[in-house]
């Protein structure tokens, strides 16, 4: 509703672009992480992004992948 009121001074982000990498761990640890823990996601990451976009700023929002849950790499 939000995006159809301010259309096109509106931005949609999805939380789910903002979990934490987890390349550095095997696939066994990987799928074990709790992803409903707070913890699971880079708030600062999105924080820092929000503040970009707000101040003119283009960034570069991440592609996660749910199956080797990390980081899609930035093309």
């Amino acid at each position: 509703m939000l995006k159809m009121h301010y259309a096109d001074d509106a931005l949609l982000l999805s939380l789910d672009s903002y979990y934490k990498d987890r390349s550095h761990l095997d696939k066994t640890e990987r799928s074990n992480v709790n992803f409903e823990h707070p913890d699971s996601q880079d708030i600062s990451l999105l924080h820092n992004d929000i503040s970009n976009l707000r101040n003119g700023n283009s960034v570069y929002i991440p592609e996660y992948c749910f199956i080797t849950h990390t980081r899609k790499e930035n093309k």
